[in-house]
């Protein structure tokens, strides 16, 4: 299930700025350098799915799309949670933001991460956060 922008023609490398912090590398012509916020939101608990597809989609319309209207994009993954022997039905959801907000749409995950952990007794949402230079965006 993908909701919200689809993040068309995608390209990330790892090393990029403009102009580059010390010790990195310029992004290349037409890139400019930008955060990659990843949220991963597992669905199980106690080896049962918890969250329902009709349940995330009103989750992502409540919690995650007013946060990000410029938009995110949400697939679909399976992970294991500390050694359970089960997958785990999971939605990945990533972020690719400007300098400027990366620090309030970092936030913004987090404070949704927050919700959806009350909202379905989740344990952990797990977030990540990295720099990247992108084009499309």
């Amino acid at each position: 299930m993908i909701r919200g922008a689809a993040l068309p023609a995608l390209a990330l490398a790892t090393a990029c700025a403009a102009p580059p912090p010390p010790g990195e590398t310029a992004c290349p012509a037409s890139f400019a350098r930008r955060a990659v916020i990843t949220g991963y939101f597992g669905r199980t608990s106690g080896g049962a799915l918890r969250v329902t597809d009709a349940e995330w989609t009103r989750y992502l319309e409540a919690e995650l799309l007013p946060r990000f209207p410029a938009g995110s994009t949400t697939t679909d993954a399976t992970g294991t949670w500390r050694g359970a022997l089960r997958p785990d039905p999971t939605k990945v959801v990533t972020l690719v933001v400007p300098p400027e907000t990366e620090t309030r749409s970092l936030a913004a995950l987090q404070a949704a991460a927050e919700a959806y952990k009350r909202d379905f007794a989740q344990q952990s949402v797990g977030i990540t956060l990295t720099q990247a230079c992108a084009a499309g965006f």
